[in-house]
């Protein structure tokens, strides 16, 4: 009976063994990484004048940037998980009166971020003060009925517009100093009425004068500021210097002291004086250009001679 048993068991072992079943469990797959995104800033904000600034971003995915606004510039625009994980925004200058606004937007797999842009406005021309002595650039101007008689009398702080002779308010083309694209230039006015470009302040120096020479009767010396840019004129004739490189002039008239027909007229130097040298000359157009005491062909000293009204605003 033993016998029977034995066999019985060991049938029965090598049936288990070989009914080709794999009894082992099953091996689970890794369960997939979740994608994982962060931003290290929700806003970024900008100076008008224009800058760059640097985002970071964390994710395991390949991810990009985009934005719709086009002052905008993003660099890297995209990646690879764990590559280049630092994007530089860059804003250009906003010349606009108005703040302006944008979004970024960051996405890795499903995965989206937004950040909030905002740009500051472009800065306002300041306002002259009227305590400086600074005009109005806004107001009119009211030339007065006669001019300067005297060189001397030309005041520190006021304002003038002034006329070459050759161009006087007789002639049938009058011309006066004109700021335009900040050069000084000659424009045709035949009125009582001026705007800023033909305005200019008379800034009085003492220490620039050579006085006495030649045999003039009265002296000036100054330097002459736009007051449609509140900036100083040049030797090139722009009007676009601070005063420590403006250029500075010398006035004289009243030869002899005896007064006469051109009284009101006034001659111009470059300062410091030379005797009959450096000399503004106008001769038509809009430019002018240096020269002497002398007479070119074609033209007559009163293409180097100047006459100046005073300038009052009558509107701010």
């Amino acid at each position: 009976m033993k016998k029977i048993l034995l066999l019985l068991a060991s049938v029965a072992v090598l049936y288990s063994c070989g009914n080709g079943e794999d009894n082992t469990d099953p091996v689970e797959p890794a369960p997939e990484e979740q994608p994982a995104l962060t931003v290290d800033v929700t806003e970024l904000s900008f100076v008008a004048e224009g800058e760059s600034k640097t985002i970071k971003i964390t994710t395991n995915k390949d991810w990009k940037v985009s934005t719709s606004a086009d002052w905008l510039d993003l660099s890297p625009e995209s990646g690879v998980a764990g590559e280049a994980l630092s994007v530089s925004v860059t804003a250009s200058a906003n010349t606009a009166q108005d703040a302006r606004t944008a979004k970024v937007t960051v996405t890795a797999d499903k995965l989206t971020k937004t950040i909030s842009v905002s740009q500051e406005k472009a800065a306002e021309d300041p306002t002259p003060d009227p305590g400086t002595g600074d005009p109005d650039t806004g107001a009119t101007y009211q030339r007065s009925t006669d001019p300067i008689m005297y060189a001397s009398g030309l005041q520190d702080g006021k304002c003038y517009v002034m006329y070459c002779k050759a161009y006087d308010l007789s002639s049938d083309d009058p011309k006066c100093w004109s700021e335009s694209q900040g050069k000084l230039t000659m424009k045709s006015v035949n009125d009582v009425m001026y705007s800023a470009t033909e305005v200019f302040e008379y800034k009085y120096d003492a220490s620039k004068s050579s006085q006495p020479y030649d045999n003039y009767g009265s002296y000036s010396a100054g330097t002459w500021k736009s007051v449609s840019t509140g900036k100083y004129l040049d030797e090139e004739f722009n009007l676009d210097a601070e005063l420590e490189e403006a250029m500075w002039l010398e006035y004289a008239n009243n030869w002899n002291n005896s007064g006469g027909a051109e009284l009101n007229v006034l001659d111009v130097y470059k300062s410091p004086y030379t005797a009959g040298v450096q000399t503004i000359w106008y001769k038509g157009g809009t430019s002018f250009e240096w020269g002497t005491n002398a007479n070119p062909e074609g033209f007559t000293h009163h293409n180097r001679k100047w006459v100046a009204y005073e300038a009052t605003a009558i509107n701010q």
